[in-house]
């Protein structure tokens, strides 16, 4: 899977480009397309879906999201 998405930061005026790699029901793997630095909580914004998301791990530039309610 390779869906067009966007971390979103702060007070949303912060966008960061991105790809999501996979996605389930309580979490995602996303792909940023240029190097920042990620908080612990963001959301992502991917087809008509805003999730709010919690950082569990990082590698380079992939990121696995769980999920927050």
């Amino acid at each position: 899977m390779r869906l067009d998405a966007t971390i979103v930061l702060g007070d949303g005026l912060l966008r960061v480009p991105a790809l999501l790699r996979n996605a389930s029901a309580f979490g995602a793997k996303v792909e940023l397309l240029e190097p920042w630095p990620t908080p612990d909580r963001f959301y992502v914004l991917f087809g008509h879906r805003l999730e709010l998301c919690r950082l569990v791990w990082r590698e380079e530039n992939l990121l696995g999201l769980a999920y927050e309610d």
